[in-house]
């Protein structure tokens, strides 16, 4: 419980304090620098576990991989605290606090509704990858537990690397072109992380399954920090914290917090986990839709703060 306090706060704050510090035209670049940390964290975790479960003592994934974690929250302390809004060209004007019906209203919006359930399918696919994946790997291809884990680990990391930082940069080349730029990017993403889905999943041969897993991630996390550069785009300065923070918390309810025990129980249902993976692939195709939607609606980014 005290992790996952920790998580929502640090994921909620600190791309609003990034905002803060680079403007509009390299903001982009410096989301997708910090959220290179997601899928090389994850696999680090995945790596470093899957280690622990076939060689050693399952305390010492915690402690190694919890550890460094203290000496990097200190290293915060030293980090200089911007001014709301000093990237915009608003420091030292009064900012005004987010008021209860303001937060309330980002529940009405069009723009935002559409991003966050889409967002929530993307974490919804995320979440159950990495419950399941390793079991998957072991289940139907036979591959060994702590095999599969260190594989999907190094595929999470590659995959997850390159396309965090690709999916940046090719947001900031379309969004010179169209107001809509980001939301391309995500929806595209996920038009094409759908069948590739479902193709990595249904194959027989374990060494196209990695290979499509493998890409599947990479489509997957393609949007990552466009989809947190749209939502600063849909808000104004003083509610991108409290949209960040609505927007974690129902991606997390309605995404990755219910996935992988959907997926358990569609598994006992079916008696077959390569069945029960498939709602994975059906939920992409969901966001896609939503994203794909989203784009119809993104012209102008400072309509809706209007």
């Amino acid at each position: 419980m005290f992790v996952g306090v920790g998580e929502a706060c640090f994921v909620t704050l600190s791309p609003s304090w990034i905002s803060d510090l680079f403007a509009a035209t390299k903001r982009n670049t410096a989301l997708s620098l910090f959220y290179v940390a997601v899928p090389f964290g994850s696999a680090i975790g995945f790596t470093i576990g899957g280690w622990f479960a076939q060689h050693g003592d399952w305390r010492g994934a915690f402690l190694y991989a919890g550890l460094p974690g203290i000496l990097l929250a200190l290293s915060l302390l030293f980090l200089r605290e911007p001014q709301r809004g000093e990237s915009d060209g608003i420091a030292g004007q009064i900012v005004p606090k987010p008021r209860v019906r303001e937060v309330g209203a980002l529940l009405l919006n069009r723009r935002y509704n559409l991003l966050v359930w889409g967002y929530a399918a993307q974490t919804f696919a995320i979440g159950a990858f990495g419950f399941w994946a390793p079991a998957f790997l072991l289940r139907i291809h036979g591959l060994p537990i702590g095999e599969g884990s260190t594989i999907f680990g190094a595929m999470l990391a590659g995959s997850g690397l390159v396309a965090t930082l690709l999916g940046g940069f090719l947001a900031n080349a379309l969004r010179r072109r169209t107001p809509a730029g980001y939301v391309w990017v995500m929806a595209m993403s996920l038009i094409v992380a759908a069948p590739v889905c479902f193709f990595a999943l249904m194959v027989e041969n374990v060494t196209l399954s990695l290979i499509g897993l493998g890409a599947s991630m990479f489509f997957i996390f393609l949007p990552t920090d466009p989809i947190v550069s749209e939502i600063f785009e849909i808000v104004p300065v003083h509610l991108r914290a409290s949209a960040m923070a609505v927007c974690t918390f129902f991606i997390h309810l309605f995404g990755d917090f219910g996935s992988p025990t959907l997926v358990g129980q569609l598994s006992e249902w079916t008696k077959n986990l390569q069945r029960a993976v498939l709602i994975l692939p059906a939920v992409l195709l969901i966001g896609a839709v939503l994203w794909t939607v989203l784009i119809r609606f993104t012209r102008d980014p400072l309509e809706v703060k209007a």
